[in-house]
């Protein structure tokens, strides 16, 4: 298993690299990886069917200056930026289309659950697909599944996120909201690493991982150059305004 760490890419070049990495580990060309991240810029970044004006304030993104993007995996938009490090795990299944996609969410919430707990913290997987400390949500979860591999990832809130959520993204509906949510606005709904009391926690976070997924086998390790030439075609393709609008 590889540990590879993006320094500082833009959003567009992260999520390309990830979708790289899944085709190299779905034909067998490489081994199954972990990718941190973090997004320097603030940025949305709709899931691969979500409706761009029925998710986003798109007047208020444009008037701050806020691009937003789409990416191939499901799950619903999320804001990223330095407050929300990305964590994904692109994993190659023991047989084709084996497993579930909520076998998938559990397994990678496992990891974090545990690398959480090295920090102090108590945090559980919550169905369909978050990360929740207690009964507010800590992280979302996205997922794509190819017929050999699997790719799941999350965008952990390290500092508070819920003002800016609030002014860019629109309020689920009951029928695209967990039932644990029980319709409570951003700012009810969700919590921080920062606000749950740890000092630093984007890097406690990211020391956590490291030495959670170290013990787990898992050894650093770059893009492989295959790799990164697919990731530079797969960004220009999703920089595309036909992609970022198909919906």
């Amino acid at each position: 298993m590889r540990l590879i760490e993006l320094p500082s890419p833009d959003a567009i070049a992260a999520l390309a690299a990830e979708e790289a990495v899944l085709e190299a580990v779905d034909s067998g060309r490489a081994e199954p990886a972990w990718l941190l991240w973090t997004s320097p810029v603030r940025c949305a970044v709709l899931g691969t069917a979500r409706p761009a004006a029925g998710d986003l304030f798109l007047d208020r993104l444009a008037a701050d200056g806020v691009p937003f993007w789409r990416r191939r995996s499901g799950g619903g938009t999320v804001l990223l930026g330095p407050e929300s490090p990305a964590v994904t795990r692109v994993e190659r299944l023991p047989r084709p289309a084996a497993g579930s996609i909520r076998e998938s969410y559990a397994a990678f919430c496992e990891v974090l659950v545990a690398a959480l707990a090295r920090l102090g913290l108590a945090a559980h997987f919550e169905p369909p697909a978050d990360l929740a400390v207690g009964r507010l949500k800590i992280a979302g979860l996205a997922q794509r599944r190819r017929r050999r591999s699997a790719l799941v990832t999350a965008s952990v809130l390290a500092r508070p996120l819920a003002a800016e959520c609030a002014r860019y993204l629109r309020e689920p509906s009951a029928a695209d909201s967990p039932a644990y949510r029980a319709g409570r606005d951003h700012g009810a709904f969700m919590t921080s690493l920062e606000e749950q009391g740890l000092s630093a926690p984007a890097e406690s976070l990211g020391a956590a991982l490291r030495a959670e997924l170290s013990g787990r086998g898992a050894a650093p390790a770059p893009l492989s150059p295959e790799e990164a030439r697919r990731a530079a075609e797969v960004a220009r393709e999703l920089a595309s305004p036909g992609w970022s609008y198909r919906f």
